[in-house]
């Protein structure tokens, strides 16, 4: 019915036009969450190198530690108990870190292969973005895949646009499963367990509680078990 064939292309000009108009804001929210982003990455550097070095202290030095603390705290057990936990913890965030760069590993390979799949410009660098912007809290791959898919449907490449769209919708469905699982095995602890304590955190601090849910289970059960 050709009335119904004018119908859908107004249809779709209509939704064309909205996307390029809202275009300008989500970009905006972008930018800025991006300036917020790389402005903290100074200090997370600095945390990161502190953590390293601490706990390559603790792992190599565990011996030296305990006699110098012998000589300040007289009470034995305690100071084991003390050297253990953190000992412990050390090991704890070694593991984790590993985690972590196991899981951009596995959102580079699925977003190069994605991206060759649908015929993306420049395939390895977003690639490489995806994984590097995956260790943001909850925006993560949508950062850079949902702008690129809206980017491709307004230039009119329907189908690389939707496939954009939805290899980040496998992608974070896949992401959503593997990483309690991961990231669990790491703090050797159940992934039930991580995700309640991801939703606990997020409920009492934000998005922030993501990171901080879990490790502060990994710091009670050295403390208290």
């Amino acid at each position: 019915d050709e009335s119904t064939i004018v119908t859908i292309e107004e249809a779709l000009k209509n939704l064309q036009k909205s996307v390029v108009e809202s275009l300008p804001q989500l970009l905006a929210k972008i930018a800025g969450i991006l300036t917020g982003f790389f402005s903290s990455v100074p200090k997370t550097i600095l945390i990161f190198v502190v953590t390293i070095m601490s706990g390559y202290y603790f792992i190599t030095q565990t011996d030296r530690l305990y006699l110098w603390m012998s000589r300040l705290i007289p009470d034995k057990m305690l100071v084991r108990t003390i050297i253990e936990a953190a000992s412990n913890l050390t090991s704890t965030l070694f593991r984790i870190g590993g985690g972590y760069i196991a899981l951009m590993m596995l959102t580079f390979v699925q977003a190069y292969i994605g991206m060759l799949i649908f015929s993306v410009p420049n395939a390895l660098i977003w690639a490489v973005l995806c994984a590097l912007f995956d260790i943001l809290p909850v925006l993560g791959i949508a950062v850079t895949l949902v702008p690129m898919g809206i980017t491709f449907i307004v230039g009119g490449n329907i189908f690389a646009g939707i496939g954009i769209l939805v290899l980040y919708v496998v992608m974070a469905i896949s992401r959503t499963f593997i990483e309690p699982a991961v990231i669990g095995n790491a703090m050797r602890l159940h992934p039930v367990i991580i995700i309640l304590a991801m939703i606990t955190g997020i409920a009492v601090i934000g998005i922030g509680g993501i990171l901080v849910g879990p490790l502060v289970c990994v710091i009670g059960r050295e403390i208290f078990i």
